[in-house]
């Protein structure tokens, strides 16, 4: 079977408007592996077909406040 990675580290109205993407292509044979960060693990506990890979969130504040 097909991998299919989504990196869509976003808040959470992106993860909710990408998640019909990642439906589609598990219709269509994919397995899903999805990078985003570790504050939204509530939210992926609703999709059994989504296998999230998940980042530190303050990682993400680390390197945007370096600039």
């Amino acid at each position: 079977m097909k991998t299919a990675y989504i990196l869509q580290p976003g808040k959470l109205g992106d993860l909710i408007i990408t998640t019909p993407i990642a439906n589609y292509y598990k219709n269509n044979g994919y397995n899903i592996k999805w990078f985003a960060y570790d504050n939204f693990k509530n939210y992926f506990k609703y999709f059994n077909y989504i296998e999230p890979i998940f980042l530190d969130y303050y990682i993400k504040n680390y390197f945007s406040n370096t600039r």
